[in-house]
Formats: C-alpha cells, structure tokens, sequence
C-alpha cells in the first residue's frame, strides 16, 4: 500500500544546506575518488554473484545458476551506465550532471536498485521493507541517475544497520510530489553532523568508528542529482533510533507502459 501518511519526526530534521554552487573544475584526485567509489556497489554485486556460483555444487544446480546469471547481467549494465555517467560528470567542470529525462514509474526503480543490492543484502542477512503502491507514481527522471540515488542511499543503509536488520522505503505522495524515505537501523546521524553530511568527502562519527568504507561521496552524489531533477533531499534522526534520509522529486503525469 502507498504509504501517505505524514512522517513521525522523532528528534532533529536536518534539510539540505544552502550551498549548492560555487565548486571550481574537480581535481584529477576528486575525479578518481568519485569513479572508485560509484564503481564499488556494481563490482563488489559481482563478486558476491560470483561467490555465489562458485559455492553451488559442479553438478545438479543448473536451476540455481540460471538464476544468478540475471544479477550478472545487471550489473555489467549499470557499469556501463555508470562510465558514461561519471565520464559526463568528470568534463563537466562545474559538477553539473547532463540527465535523459523520462517518464519513470518510482516503484519499478525501487525494485531495481533493491534487486541489484540483494547479493550484499543477502550476504549481511538483511531484508528490505518496500512501502510503495504498484503501479507506484510517475516521476521524470533520468532513470540511471535515479537508480544512483536509491542505489547509494540503500547501500548506506545497510552499511550503518546490523546484520540481520530490516531497512525500510517507504513512498509518500504529497500535492505535486512525492517523498521517498530510506530508514536503516543504525546508531542515527548526531544533530552536529546533519548540516554537513551531505557535503563531498564527509565522514561521520559512525562511519569512523564502524570503519565503514567509502570516501564521502555517497550523499553528496545524492544531493547534486535530487538537485538536478528540481527536488530536495534531507536526513531526520534521532539517537539509537536510526536515521531516515529521504528525497522529495516533482510528480510527472501517468505515462502509459
């Protein structure tokens, strides 16, 4: 069911800061940064799927395989999107992310980026709650960079939540928009972070003590394409209650499949 109540806030609200301009051309430090840490997620599905293959027996699985095979295929996809994404992103020198608008039905995005995670997801024990109606709303969207957003904020979800975890989107519409929240089960954002998490290279308290990997560049890809499709992006938490952080995009007229 489409979840349309209006969030619980239960602690600080933390929206995007003010700054959104004014960075000079990347650096060629910042530009192998951004390509190590965007091609993490589809390699390391990789080498999970492969795992995978590699534990089944030599004879009498050709079923299991069968299925892991459409895993394989997915990611080798998303990094061929993903090169031409951060090729884009690397000669524009203002950080501005060209995008391919189209009508995009929200709820088959969600599946896609949860389908991609699932090898990691599985590996860690962890299960994904979706709180979204099907057919979910329409958005226009630029589907990879979409997939991007959701893909790294259910990555850092399951980064910071324990093994075993369940880590919740929910979809919530509202006049004109629509509002997508991921909540994990870690230890939450301190009040003193929230204003600067967003920002390239930051790191929280969390992701120090936990040895959590990634640069800091997770959210901050996050903020600069909810910026370029015309929306806003924030985090809610409070302390040993996790942290939700959720992204609201401009609602497209129903398009037809």
């Amino acid at each position: 069911m489409l979840d349309v109540a209006q969030p619980h806030l239960r602690g600080a609200e933390a929206t995007e800061g003010a700054e959104r301009g004014g960075r000079g051309a990347l650096s060629a430090t910042e530009v192998l940064a951004t390509l190590g840490h965007e091609l993490r997620t589809p390699l390391a599905t990789l080498r999970a799927t492969l795992e995978l293959l590699a534990d089944l027996p030599a004879a009498g699985a050709e079923a299991e395989r069968r299925a892991l095979l459409p895993r394989l295929e997915r990611s080798l996809g998303w990094l061929e999107r993903l090169v031409e994404n951060l090729t884009t992103a690397a000669l524009a020198q203002s950080g501005h992310l060209p995008l391919r608008r189209a009508p995009v039905r929200l709820d088959r995005c969600l599946e896609g980026a949860v389908s991609l995670l699932r090898p990691l997801l599985e590996r860690r024990g962890q299960a994904v709650a979706l709180r979204c109606a099907s057919p979910g709303p329409w958005v226009a969207a630029d589907p990879v960079g979409l997939g991007q957003v959701l893909v790294n904020l259910l990555s850092n979800a399951s980064a910071y939540s324990p093994p075993g975890a369940e880590i919740t989107v929910a979809v919530a519409a509202a006049a004109g928009a629509v509002e997508v929240r991921v909540h994990d089960r870690g230890p939450g954002v301190p009040r003193c972070e929230q204003g600067r998490i967003f920002r390239p290279y930051a790191r929280g308290r969390a992701a120090r003590a936990s040895g959590a990997g990634g640069v800091g560049l997770g959210l901050h890809i996050v903020q600069t394409l909810v910026h370029l499709h015309g929306g806003t992006v924030g985090v809610r938490s409070a302390p040993g209650q996790g942290a939700c952080f959720w992204f609201r995009l401009p609602t497209t007229p129903t398009s037809s499949d």
